[in-house]
């Protein structure tokens, strides 16, 4: 029972380093937003000392391939609007042969779905051209437009790939420097979270409005009508 409180919830390996940078910042935005009386700024401080070099790290990358490429952009926003896709893909395939045909289940998410939220472009041909096959294999048993989708998908990210193929390399995402520098960050978040704990001890519920609920929460995150706003000012 006590090693479930040793582990850090707010690590979320399942996200990828741009999505953990905006959960990181909003998290602190929501910091300020309900620090009137002052009594978070330490807190503030302690994210913002360790999530400065991160981010500055995240950017330092993006130049760096931005410098030998125009087209990364286009190959993110596709990364992108993909990742987003697998949520509909995940609750289709889950629902459709997860119980009924386990093994055609695997054959889509052989990993479970935590490959496709943190997806790069290092793994991307590969995640993107199974579910275009999966889909292609069992179209009779999934709705049209999730077909046609995944099709276009596979299309359209290895037209863009193709473009800037020999431009890419250099900077790695998952590099040792920046391993240690989300890691620092993670840390200080779990410390932030325990402090939050503390100070809302009888009403421990109100600590989830500092957080992003569209990662917090799987549900609200497909259900963009429903998300959390920055706790009210004191």
């Amino acid at each position: 029972m006590i090693l479930h409180f040793l582990e850090n919830p707010l690590e979320l390996n399942r996200l990828g380093n741009e999505r953990y940078r905006k959960f990181v910042n909003t998290h602190i935005n929501f910091l300020k937003a309900n620090n009137a009386s002052g009594a978070l700024t330490v807190f503030i401080n302690l994210l913002e000392n360790s999530f400065t070099p991160f981010e500055k790290w995240l950017n330092d990358q993006d130049l760096a391939i931005s410098t030998r490429t125009g087209k990364t952009g286009s190959v993110d926003s596709i990364l992108k609007d993909f990742e987003e896709f697998m949520d509909e893909v995940w609750d289709e395939v889950n629902y459709k042969f997860a119980k009924k045909e386990p093994k055609v289940f695997i054959n889509c998410f052989p990993n479970g779905k935590s490959e496709y939220n943190k997806i790069t472009r290092t793994n991307a041909p590969l995640l993107i051209k199974r579910v275009a096959d999966f889909c292609a294999t069992h179209s009779a048993s999934l709705p049209a437009p999730i077909v046609a989708e995944a099709a276009e998908f596979d299309l359209s990210y290895n037209e863009e790939r193709d473009e800037q193929q020999e431009e890419i390399g250099g900077v790695k995402e998952g590099s040792t420097d920046g391993k240690q520098l989300r890691a620092e960050v993670a840390l200080n978040m779990k410390i932030v979270l325990l402090n939050l704990l503390l100070i809302n001890i009888k009403k421990q519920e109100v600590v989830l409005d500092y957080y992003d609920a569209e990662e917090i929460n799987y549900n609200v995150r497909r259900n963009k009508a429903s998300k959390n706003i920055p706790p009210a000012k004191a």
